[in-house]
């Protein structure tokens, strides 16, 4: 009988933790446990559980404050990782039963991340574009960077979409921070914020026309740190898919695990469970899904008008980068047009000091658009998370959130159809947790799309 293929295999080759007085051990062979969790919300976390008899946390000592050069080496899909952390944290500290040694755990962040975290952003910038801003709170407060590049790193044929630019981190090297385009002027004093707070506070300031849902999303996974809108993520999915590079996964718990073809093993989601479908019609009136309005207050011109936005105006894409109508949409039109009204819209209260295209000649930067921002943002952000699935495979360090996958699920009940085509389709990941515990790698895997197609 064949041998079977093991796509969980993994090696830890390197785990060196350099204390600030320079003090440098080898922690992989007392390493029992190791998490690394990520979201597009966030900047990445894990933590390593170590047992050891050498007494490493007294002797060194270990006080959560080392670096850890950490590596890690995937047999599924030959993938290496080098990650430059900080440990910020020793805890669950247990001595065994012979008080011989003890277990404990050590939490981190990127380097990057920790290095940025000591400082607030007290600066004011004026008259220039959210893009220019970040670009400059990330050289200022996190990290130099190189120039900026806008072709695709695995193929130099390509522009990235929407010419967004890559620049490298420089005390990295092997990570880049992305930034898509912006449009308009700000003027804006950050509020003592911390560098990561202050991106997400310039992310609900930034608007591009070309991607109507105005979803600027901070989030840093172990391959770099993003400042882009959702349809960046989409789009790159879409120029994988046409160079056939997009991820293809499948539920299909027996299928084949034999090495004849080892694709089948990588590939296949071992579990999985449906968060939500789309179709909690009371979430979707109090959370604005279908209907918004602003109440725009010029504080200026000492006035006020009130807006009302549905969801068919929106000009959304799904996973697929097609544009979304509202046939497709998880409720029907019936009852979009009836019970999702004026009266019972979500409300948001907008705040003007800029002058718009009807507002008389004065030395005012542009309008801002913040209701428009305000209703797409809810549109967007309420149907992207209807549908949610959990999975799980093995191995698959490779796949990050903001990644989108192609996933084939099948029926749920005895029919002639093999695919559920509501179900199957593109997600984008949402979040993961990576483990690497007794000598196997698995991942879950948080799954959403826009849309019930």
């Amino acid at each position: 009988m064949a041998e079977s293929f093991n796509p969980a295999g993994y090696e830890i080759s390197r785990a060196l933790i350099t204390t600030v007085n320079g003090t440098t051990v080898d922690m992989k062979e007392f390493i029992i446990g190791l998490e690394i969790s990520q979201s597009i919300n966030s900047n990445f976390y894990g933590t390593m559980h170590i047992l050891e008899n050498l007494n490493y946390l007294e002797g060194t000592p270990l006080r959560g404050e080392e670096k850890l050069d950490l590596e890690i080496e995937m047999f599924d899909t030959g993938l290496k990782v080098e990650l430059k952390l900080q440990i910020f944290s020793i805890s669950n500290i247990t001595p065994n039963r012979m008080n011989t040694g003890s277990t404990y755990t050590a939490s981190f962040i990127s380097r990057t991340s920790y290095d940025g975290g000591n400082r607030r952003v007290k600066t004011a910038y004026k008259n220039k574009s959210v893009k220019q801003i970040v670009q400059e709170v990330f050289e200022d407060y996190v990290s130099d960077l190189g120039n900026a590049d806008y072709l695709d790193p695995n193929d130099r044929s390509r522009v990235l979409t929407y010419a967004t630019a890559r620049y490298n981190i420089l005390n990295e090297r092997v990570r880049d921070l992305y930034i898509q385009p912006t449009e308009g002027l700000i003027d804006v004093i950050m509020p003592s914020l911390m560098p990561d707070d202050a991106f997400r506070f310039l992310s609900k300031r930034a608007m591009n026309t070309d991607t109507p849902s105005h979803t600027f999303r901070w989030f840093e996974t172990i391959y770099g740190y993003y400042f882009v809108t959702d349809e960046y993520l989409i789009k790159e999915a879409v120029e994988a898919e046409d160079n056939d590079n997009i991820k293809e996964l499948f539920y299909a718990p027996n299928a084949s695990n034999l090495p004849d073809d080892p694709s089948l093993a990588i590939n296949r989601i071992n579990n999985f469970s449906i968060g939500e479908r789309g179709t909690n019609s009371a979430k979707s009136m109090l959370s604005g899904a279908y209907a918004v309005k602003t109440v725009e207050l010029d504080i200026v011109n000492g006035t006020f008008r009130e807006k009302n936005y549905k969801v068919q105006d929106a000009s959304f894409i799904d996973m697929s980068g097609r544009q979304v109508s509202i046939d497709r949409l998880p409720h029907s039109q019936e009852y979009i047009d009836t019970k999702f009204t004026e009266e019972n819209a979500r409300e948001f209260l907008v705040l003007k000091d800029t002058q718009g295209p009807n507002d008389r000649a004065m030395s005012l930067r542009s309008d801002a658009n913040n209701g428009e921002i305000a209703a797409m943002r809810t549109f967007y952000d309420q149907h992207l998370n209807s549908t949610s699935v959990g999975i799980s495979m093995s191995g698959r360090l490779d796949l990050s959130p903001g990644t989108i996958v192609n996933v084939n699920i099948p029926v749920f009940a005895t029919t002639d159809l093999v695919e559920d085509n509501n179900l199957s389709g593109k997600y984008m990941i949402k979040s993961s947790s990576h483990s690497f515990k007794n000598g196997r790698a698995s991942a879950s895997f948080n799954l959403v799309k826009f849309g019930w197609s």
